[in-house]
């Protein structure tokens, strides 16, 4: 009797424990926590799954469905709360054709049981500098409107009008519009017929934090050790060195700077057994004193991985401006000769500078000095020529 009593107690036990912990289950479910969770969940589904959809069923979109689309497409925030947005809701089959007639791009109009025009009232916008803020808070609207229909299970197509003035004013007579009010956009909606794929577009290349050319993202590569060799080993191609661009670093530590550079020549001069490299520089460049006060340079080979860094940084932005060693991403060395280099290169020419020289333009042919001394920011802007002898070459293997 003792025993079946124990037994019992303790299955009484178990079910209240087993209670008590569906019951915490439940509360959990219910937490702040798990809604936030879960709205995020939703929030984040319905964007990346949104897709533009171009075909639809004949069945009609209802007034409350509309309503709920402008009512999203007004949520969106704007500059200075000026809320410039208008709308033109179209679900006449004429207008819709003659949308389609006139606007190539626009076939899904006349394919949607509805049409909403995204337009701006230019008398509620900003004036001055700031009037073009509409663009940015109607295209806010319009995607709003296309993330609400997708949410309601409705398909729908950004149709570009704004800025292809032929397009703005081909609506403006069709529509009425009055002058002070410019169609962005067209949404076409309905009831998707097809159901594409959504493209996953997340590029992390496109990604950039703190600055623009601080985050170039490059593949890592195999560890590879420099090793020095002898320049006749180094079997360099003369005419294709400098093709894809090369590296040009000059300084001493503390104060150094890189350039992209394109022209340049390597072989002998001054003796058979004196390998030299020739590189120029514009007298305007910030590279310029740098070279002219210091006895060292490197030339410097990348992979094409690094074409970003190359020409988008080192070729584009003046050390003027900023820190180009630190904002490249790349890792600085110093060689023997406390020259600077990259680490992440592929070849570097190691050079001892022997002469400099500016290139006079009365020596140049006109077709030279109209191409390259005449035109732009760099009209009189001639180069120095530098030649180096080559001291050492350093190969990543």
């Amino acid at each position: 009797m003792k025993h079946t009593q124990m037994i019992s107690v303790l299955l009484a036990v178990a079910v209240v424990l087993l209670s008590v912990k569906l019951l915490y289950v439940e509360q959990n479910s219910n937490s702040p926590k798990t809604d936030v969770a879960t709205k995020e969940n939703i929030v984040l589904e319905n964007i990346m799954t949104r897709t533009s959809i171009r075909e639809y069923t004949p069945e009609k979109i209802n007034d409350e469905q509309i309503n709920k689309l402008l009512k999203a497409g007004m949520a969106a925030p704007s500059a200075g709360n000026k809320q410039p947005w208008c709308f033109v809701v179209i679900d006449d089959m004429n207008t819709k054709e003659e949308i389609t007639a006139n606007i190539g791009s626009a076939q899904p109009a006349a394919k949607a049981p509805l049409v909403i025009v995204v337009c701006a009232d230019t008398t509620k916008t900003f004036s001055g500098d700031a009037h073009d803020y509409w663009i940015e808070d109607c295209s806010a609207v319009t995607e709003n409107i296309l993330l609400a229909a997708h949410g309601m299970g409705l398909g729908a197509v950004w149709l570009g009008v704004y800025p292809q003035m032929k397009r703005c004013e081909f609506l403006r007579g069709l529509l009425s519009l009055p002058t002070h009010v410019i169609p962005l956009g067209m949404v076409a909606i309905g009831h998707p017929a097809e159901q594409p794929a959504p493209k996953d577009k997340w590029d992390e290349k496109k990604v950039y934090k703190n600055t623009w050319h601080n985050t170039v993202t490059t593949p890592a590569e195999p560890k590879k050790e420099w090793k020095k060799v002898d320049v006749t080993d180094a079997r360099l191609d003369a005419f294709n060195l400098f093709s894809r661009g090369v590296a040009l670093t000059v300084g001493k530590s503390g104060s150094v700077n890189s350039m992209t550079i394109g022209w340049g020549q390597i072989g002998t001069l001054w003796g058979k057994d004196r390998h030299v490299c020739t590189v120029y520089v514009r007298q305007s460049r910030f590279t310029k004193p740098l070279m002219d006060n210091n006895d060292t340079f490197t030339v410097e080979l990348f992979s094409s991985q690094y074409d970003d860094v190359l020409h988008k940084y080192l070729g584009r932005v003046s050390g003027r401006n900023e820190d180009k060693i630190k904002g490249s991403g790349l890792t600085l060395k110093m060689l023997d000769n406390n020259t600077p280099a990259f680490e992440e290169g592929s070849l570097i020419l190691e050079c001892r500078k022997i002469c400099a020289v500016d290139i006079p333009v009365n020596t140049m042919s006109n077709e030279v000095i109209e191409r390259w001394y005449k035109r732009g920011e760099d009209a009189g802007n001639i180069h120095t020529q530098y030649i180096g002898e080559i001291t050492a070459v350093w190969i990543k293997k």
